[in-house]
Order: C-alpha cells, then structure tokens, then sequence
C-alpha cells in the first residue's frame, strides 16, 4: 500500500476495504491498482519491481509492502540482522532490501534521477533540510509564505529517506510509551 499517487501506473479509484496500522489506527483506501519501483538486485543492479494490487491509503507516510501478499504470489522473503532478500518462485534474488533500525526497507536504486545524471544542489530541498538540522518538511513554507528573504529551495524531483532521521524515529519508538515520540514522525524522515 502507497499514499503516493504517482506510484501508479494504472489506478481504479473506489472506496476499498478499511486498513488497520500497527498504532491501532484505521485508515481508508481510496483505490487499488499497479505500478513499478526501481530496486536493487543481489548484483547491485537497478530492477524494475512491479508490484501489483496495491492499495492507495492516501493518509499514510510512506509505502508499506505485504510480505503475505509476496508469498501468497510465489516469493519468498529472507529477513536476516542486516537485511533481506526477495527470490521469485523459481529461487532467483529478485530484490534486497537493508534494514534500518528495526525496520526492513526495499533498497532503491539510489534512484532514477541519479541514473537520469541529476545529482543534489546546493540549493535542493534535501540540502535545505539538513541545513535547518532535520527539520520537518513544512519548515520550507518559509519562503513559500514569504517569511523570509533570500531563500531559493529547488526541488530535486525525488523523495527520499533521510537515514538520521529514520534513526530517531526508531529510537523513539523503541523508547516505550513514555518515550519522546514525536508526532507524525514517518513524515519527517521523506523529503
């Protein structure tokens, strides 16, 4: 399931099935269809993984892939302490993905605009970012709203993860309840 439309490469819009998340929150689906990531395979090589019935959830942060879904399709999925393996019904590795605190996220390729020959700016949003010490993406309203002068964010044309982030978002979490878990953190860490 994706909250990202663009994902998409064919998209049926309909009120589907309610989805429940690990914090005991419900969430609606808005549709379901197909698209295509560019992961990584064993060789380090960028593959195109289609992947197929997914749910578009608009309200969620980020992308979530149904390892019951990957199996009930003939794949198998190889968790390990650093990360793990996606084989085809026939054994082959198709992707890999790393794992990041306790979190597992797919590897991508460290993606297509690389491959396309764009690299960062001094003046990209992921600069930016790090810049205001890893702040949440709505601190770039600032030059939106004209709160300040002199600034220019361009946008980079991709949303990442920001590895420094994601780690305190699982330190959070893994401090218990009364730990200093901050408010739709999954947001701070795409950019």
């Amino acid at each position: 399931m994706t909250c990202d439309e663009s994902f998409f490469s064919t998209l049926e819009k309909k009120n589907g099935p309610k989805v429940f998340l690990a914090d005991g929150k419900i969430a609606k689906t808005a549709g379901h269809g197909e698209g295509t990531v560019l992961g990584v395979n064993g060789n380090g090589d960028a593959v195109d993984v289609k992947l197929v019935d997914v749910l578009y959830v608009p309200s969620l942060t980020s992308g979530l892939i149904s390892v019951d879904k990957l199996t009930a399709n003939g794949f198998t999925a190889v968790f390990s302490a650093n990360g793990c393996e996606i084989r085809d019904a026939t054994g082959s590795l198709t992707v890999v993905g790393e794992r990041s605190g306790c979190l597992y996220r797919l590897k991508l390729a460290e993606s297509s605009k690389k491959a396309q020959g764009k690299t960062h700016t001094t003046n990209c949003q992921h600069q930016w970012h790090r810049r205001f010490g890893h702040r949440h993406p709505d601190v770039i309203r600032i030059r939106e709203e004209k709160l300040g002068t002199g600034m220019i964010v361009t946008d980079y044309g991709t949303r990442e993860c920001c590895e420094p982030c994601l780690e305190e978002v699982d330190a959070s979490a893994r401090s218990g309840p009364h730990g200093s878990v901050r408010a739709n953190a999954d947001d701070d860490t795409r950019w």
